[in-house]
């Protein structure tokens, strides 16, 4: 079955300290956002969705709330997260949002805090699936000795994020 492109689907650009970042906003609603050198997430996410325009009144809020993260300031500007996933991925990635700026956890956290103790894989494997780097800091989690692991925007843009929050690493 054949999906229809949807009329309110726009994408944007915003030239970050660390390289382009490309979105999606969804019907008013933020469903992803990659650094552009991850052309595998654009290509899957555009066929998954249909064609997109430009960005108009979404492009201001999420411009807005990238700023922000970049000047270190709270990025809650009215800008709704509407990732597509599973109840398992949406359930990591709301705890990964709770995670404070300028700090880190480990995928061990993360599975304990769902009440999945078990399945810190799967809990990695959901962060890697994660479609809004960033504003859903998955970049904040770390592996149980403290190490750099997996990112998708790249393990140098991980650490960059980090250097820039100034994130104590475990």
């Amino acid at each position: 079955m054949e999906r229809e492109p949807s009329e309110h689907l726009s994408t944007g650009l915003y030239p970050s300290p660390y390289g382009i970042i490309r979105y999606a906003v969804k019907d008013g609603k933020l469903q992803w956002l990659q650094f552009d050198d991850d052309r595998f997430f654009l290509k899957e996410y555009l066929a998954h969705q249909g064609d997109a325009s430009a960005a108009q009144g979404d492009d201001d809020r999420v411009t807005e709330a990238l700023t922000m993260y970049f000047e270190g300031k709270q990025w809650q500007v009215g800008i709704e997260l509407a990732p597509e996933g599973t109840e398992f991925q949406h359930a990591v990635w709301a705890s990964v949002r709770n995670i404070p700026y300028g700090t880190t956890t480990t995928y061990a956290d993360i599975a304990v805090e769902i009440g999945r103790p078990d399945a810190v894989r799967a809990v990695g494997a959901a962060i890697g699936k994660n479609p809004i780097l960033i504003l859903i800091p998955c970049h904040r989690v770390l592996s149980s000795h403290g190490s750099l692991t997996g990112y998708a925007g790249g393990l140098e843009k991980k650490l960059s994020l980090l250097r820039h929050e100034d994130a104590l690493l475990l």
